[in-house]
Order: structure tokens, then C-alpha cells, then sequence
């Protein structure tokens, strides 16, 4: 016992005597002349199964190597940042009853070719993105109150007229869900535990629509780094009708999310942040004299990271072509 003690005793003297930073108003800044350069990866996985057959296995990966750059400071204080992709990867492998395929694109590469109409458009949409900059206008909490460019990212494509609806939605959404690259910062300075929740809403044309919300938590601020707790919930109901006499209804929801973003105090910018969480679909296929059951799962994972440097691209790459 008197061991027990003097365990306890000493911990509580270690722990006294640590220094503790003060409380402190977080606040992005961003200076002019001195570009940031961040690398953003997404993973996802889909499965999606049907009562005796085989299941179709979907698996995307994109690899976003960007420059963000002041170009103003308003007198209001806010920042009009521009987000210039340097290097655009993205692969997306299909394998089900059919066989495997595969698809991949490189922005430094000639375009891949494509197989039919749907590939076609894809392959167009990378070459805008990775062409066209993104400006956006944020202050210094992080709430981003305009995004321009992604309406040009669909200028010129020439798409089918069913899916002409679903790809000016999903821009739309593009644009709801760039405004989610920052961490939105309380106003006073945040004590542990302290969290707020962003709401969302998406509209995806005959899809249906998904409502969700962000939700941040302070967990302290350790040698200048501050970190955040980030989870996304996200519910939606489907209701489609892909063809005459044929109907798909069902729901989807979050079932698993965790993440962290990591927030340098004193440069005022994200050093790193990293989530992953998993949504799932039961669905029922109504068709004439024949109903199906349908269940998928989507398991995402993203992440950003501010590079130490300018990161070495290829010779055909768009930062060595500007240069």
C-alpha cells in the first residue's frame, strides 16, 4: 500500500508540475508569397451483394498533389485562396460475375482511352479538375463563403442525357462539400471536450438525398498542435426508378466514423487530418413478379497533409511547365 502511494504521489506531482499551455483563440493565416503545399488521398471500397450471385466489388483511389496560394487579403480580413493541382492520380478497379476492370488516369500522363460513354465523361472531368484552379474565400475561422471554378469543370463535357441531371447535382455538391476543407473554429478560445456540428445537405438528382452533419471535438493543444476528434453521420432514403416497372427503395446510414485533424497554432494552417468511416445500403429491387434484396457497403478513407516542400513532380507536370 505504501508503494501504491507513493506511485500515485509521485504521478500526481509529474502531472502537477508539466507545463500547461494557456487557452488560446484558434485562428487561420495565410501569408502572400508563401504557397502551402498539401497532398490529399481518398480511398474508397464499395461491395455490393445480391441473394445469389456474385458480389461486385468497386475500389477507387485518388491522389491529389496541390499548391494553395494567397492571392488577396480583403479589408475585411478574409483570404481568396487558389488551389492549383499539381498532380492528379486517380484508379478505379471494378471486379463482380463480369471479370475485373480497371481504369486509371495520371494528369501527367496522355489521357488513357476511353471504353464507352461513362468513362468518356470521367476522363474529361479529371482533365478540367486537374486543369482548372479553385479559388476560394475564407476567414479566419474557416467558413469558406464562396468556391469558384468547379462550374467550369464540366464545361465541355459532353454527356448523356440521363446523366446530365446527376452530374450538375453532383457538382452542386462538390461545391457544399469543398467548403468542409477547413475545420470551422469556434469564435472564443475552446476548452477540452468542447465540440460543434456542422449540418449538410445533399441533393443527387433521381437518387435521392442525404442529409448528414460534421461534428469537431477539442482535445487539447500539445507543443503548438492543436487536435481535433472528426466524425461524419450521414442518413439518406433512395428512391429510384432506373427503368419502366422497376423501383428501388431503401436506406443508408453511417454505421462507423473517426478521424483527427491536427491544427499548427502558431503558422495558423492544418498541418494533417486523416478520416475514415463506413456507410451502408439495404435496399429492395421491386420488378414484376420479382423482388430483390440489395445491401452495400462503402468504406472511406481520406486524408491531407502539408508537404515540408515543394514536392518533385515530373518534367510534363503542371508545376514544371509554369516554371
Amino acid at each position: 500500500m505504501v508503494s501504491l502511494l507513493r506511485v500515485v504521489w509521485l504521478t500526481a506531482v509529474v502531472l502537477y508540475c508539466l507545463p500547461v499551455q494557456a487557452q488560446v483563440v484558434l485562428r487561420y493565416r495565410f501569408e502572400k508569397d508563401k504557397p502551402l503545399y498539401y497532398e490529399i488521398k481518398l480511398q474508397v471500397e464499395q461491395k455490393m451483394g445480391l441473394p445469389g450471385q456474385q458480389d461486385i466489388t468497386v475500389k477507387i483511389e485518388s491522389r491529389d498533389v496541390s499548391r494553395w496560394s494567397v492571392k488577396e487579403i480583403t479589408p475585411e480580413g478574409e483570404f481568396v485562396l487558389e488551389k492549383k493541382s499539381l498532380l492528379l492520380q486517380f484508379s478505379q478497379t471494378v471486379e463482380g460475375p463480369f471479370g475485373k476492370q480497371a481504369f486509371r488516369f495520371d494528369s501527367t500522363q496522355p489521357a488513357p482511352p476511353a471504353r464507352d460513354a461513362s468513362q468518356k465523361l470521367l476522363i474529361q472531368m479529371l482533365q478540367n479538375q486537374a486543369r482548372v484552379p479553385l479559388v476560394l474565400r475564407v476567414d479566419s475561422r474557416g467558413r469558406i463563403s464562396q468556391v469558384q471554378g468547379i462550374e467550369e469543370w464540366h464545361k465541355g463535357i459532353q454527356a448523356p442525357a440521363a446523366m446530365k441531371k446527376l452530374l450538375e447535382d453532383t457538382l452542386a455538391q462538390t461545391r457544399k462539400q469543398m467548403k468542409s476543407l477547413f475545420v470551422p473554429l469556434p469564435e472564443k478560445a475552446p476548452k477540452v471536450g468542447d465540440q460543434w456540428e456542422t449540418p449538410f445537405e445533399y441533393k443527387l438528382g433521381s437518387l435521392g438525398e442525404l442529409k448528414g452533419k460534421v461534428v469537431h471535438r477539442y482535445e487539447g493543444t500539445r507543443e503548438n498542435i492543436a487536435r481535433f476528434a472528426r466524425q461524419t453521420f450521414l442518413q439518406g432514403k433512395l428512391d429510384i426508378k432506373p427503368a419502366p416497372g422497376i423501383q428501388i427503395k431503401g436506406t443508408t446510414q453511417t454505421k462507423r466514423t473517426q478521424g483527427h485533424v491536427l491544427l499548427d497554432v502558431v503558422r495558423g494552417h492544418i498541418r494533417a487530418s486523416e478520416e475514415e468511416f463506413q456507410l451502408e445500403v439495404e435496399a429492395d429491387i421491386l420488378a414484376p413478379n420479382q423482388n430483390q434484396k440489395l445491401k452495400q457497403t462503402a468504406t472511406t478513407k481520406q486524408s491531407m497533409r502539408l508537404l515540408d516542400s515543394p514536392p518533385k513532380l515530373p518534367q510534363n507536370s503542371q508545376e514544371q511547365t509554369e516554371k
